[in-house]
C-alpha cells in the first residue's frame, strides 16, 4: 500500500499543490493487531464493528513501530515508505461475508434509498456493480496505479446515466400499468404484442445512449425537437398518441411498427423528464 501512495505521488498527472491522498485498507473481517512475546502480555490494536476506523497514527506505538520495522525492511529502508505510512487507516465494514447476503444487503439499502421509485431493487442493483466490475477487471498495466487511467475509473455521469435509465424505467412501467388499456387502444398495441411492448420500451432507454442505434436516436430527436406538443394535451394518452401519429405521417423507419411505438413511448417518459 506504501508502494502505492508511491506510484501516486510518482504519477506523471499534473496536480495542485494541494494534492494529497489516502491509503485505506478496508474489511468485513475484524482486524487484529497483535504483537505477541514469550512472556509478555500481548498488546494488539483490533479494528471492528465498535471501532470502525483507525488511522496509523493513532495505533499503539508499540504495533506501529512494529508495522514501521516491516515495511522498512521490505522497502529496502526507503524513508518515502515511512512518510506514505502517515497517510494510512484501517477500517472495517460492516458486511456479510457471504456474496449473496452482500447483494441481499445492498438491495435493501437501495429500496430504502429509492422506493417505488424504482420497480426491481435486484436489477438495479446489478446493474450498477457491473460498472465497477468492468473497473475491476482491468489489470494496472505493468502492475502501476495510474490516476488518469480512464478503465480504472467509474466516472459520476455513469452513475447518473444509470440511475436515470432505471428510474425512468419505473416511471414507463407505472404509466403503462396504469393505463395499458387507453395506451394500447390509442396506438394500436393488440393484445398479443403488450409482453413485447414492455421489453421493447425497456429496452430503448439503453438504446438512446447509443450513437449506433440511428433509428432510435431519430425518434429521441422527434420527440426532443417536438416537444412543444407537451403543451397541448393535458392527457398523457394523448400527448403520446399525437406524438405518435405525427412521426409515422413524417418519418421512415426501419423499425417495425410495435418497435416505434414502445421506442416512442419511451421517448416521451425520458424527454418529460427534462421539462
Amino acid at each position: 500500500m506504501t508502494n502505492v501512495g508511491l506510484d501516486l505521488n510518482n504519477d506523471h498527472m499534473t496536480k495542485d499543490s494541494s494534492y494529497d491522498h489516502s491509503l485505506d485498507f478496508i474489511s468485513n473481517h475484524d482486524i487484529k493487531l497483535t504483537i505477541r512475546e514469550k512472556g509478555k502480555k500481548d498488546i494488539k490494536d483490533t479494528i471492528n464493528v465498535g471501532n470502525e476506523k483507525v488511522l496509523f497514527r493513532d495505533l499503539k506505538p508499540e504495533v506501529a513501530n512494529k508495522i514501521k520495522d516491516e515495511i522498512d525492511k521490505l522497502s529496502g529502508y526507503n524513508s518515502d515508505n515511512m512518510d506514505q505510512l502517515e497517510k494510512l487507516s484501517f477500517g472495517f465494514i460492516d458486511l456479510n461475508k457471504a456474496y449473496s447476503r452482500q447483494k441481499q444487503t445492498l438491495i435493501g439499502q437501495f429500496n430504502l434509498i429509492f422506493g417505488n421509485t424504482v420497480a426491481d431493487h435486484s436489477a438495479a442493483v446489478e446493474t450498477l456493480l457491473r460498472l465497477f466490475r468492468d473497473a475491476e477487471n482491468v489489470l494496472n498495466q505493468g502492475g502501476v496505479v495510474q490516476l488518469m487511467d480512464p478503465s480504472k475509473r467509474v466516472h459520476s455521469n455513469a452513475i447518473n446515466h444509470a440511475i436515470a435509465i432505471i428510474t425512468n424505467e419505473q416511471k414507463a412501467y407505472q404509466l403503462w400499468r396504469s393505463q395499458a388499456d387507453e395506451i394500447a387502444k390509442k396506438i394500436g398495441i393488440t393484445l398479443a404484442e403488450r409482453s413485447r411492448f414492455e421489453l421493447e420500451f425497456k429496452n430503448s432507454f439503453d438504446l438512446f445512449k447509443d450513437t449506433k442505434q440511428a433509428e432510435h436516436q431519430k425518434i429521441l430527436k422527434f420527440v426532443v425537437d417536438n416537444k412543444s406538443v407537451f403543451n397541448n394535451h393535458t392527457s398523457e394518452v394523448e400527448c403520446i398518441e399525437d406524438l405518435y401519429s405525427q412521426f409515422t405521417g413524417k418519418h421512415n423507419t426501419q423499425l417495425t411498427s410495435a418497435t416505434i411505438k414502445a421506442t416512442l413511448f419511451a421517448a416521451y417518459i425520458e424527454v418529460r423528464e427534462t421539462l
